[in-house]
């Protein structure tokens, strides 16, 4: 089987993914298969732990993400790839985090104790 290399970096994926990648982006319908942050998480390592030349692999990976279907884990990685290419050819610019943590930083005024009155005592 063919493979399609990124051209900065060891990724490489099944060519079986890339047919539609040269087609301009289409405007993104609002669905209703939104992925929580648990379900991105366990569908990345599942992705890690499995073999992508696996036959069945999206159904496999569809196991691994409880409540998506075959369909949307195709379409969740489809996306994936789209958006790894589109970084990896440069046509996203990669964030410089560097000026982003300096800018980010704010100053804050060291803790103080909330004052408490003296007793009568305290103050004889």
């Amino acid at each position: 089987m063919e493979t399609l290399c990124l051209s900065k970096g060891p990724l490489c994926y099944p060519s079986r993914f890339s047919n539609n990648l040269s087609r301009p982006p289409q405007p993104e319908k609002p669905s209703d298969d939104q992925w929580t942050f648990d379900e991105n998480k366990r569908f990345e390592n599942a992705l890690t732990e499995l073999n992508l030349d696996a036959p069945y692999l999206f159904q496999k990976l569809s196991t691994r993400v409880p409540g998506k279907t075959v369909a949307q884990v195709k379409k969740h990685f489809e996306a994936l790839f789209e958006d790894i290419l589109m970084i990896e050819s440069g046509r996203i610019a990669v964030p410089d985090y560097n000026k982003i943590s300096i800018e980010s930083k704010v100053t804050t005024k060291p803790f103080r104790r909330k004052r408490t009155p003296w007793t009568k005592h305290e103050h004889k």
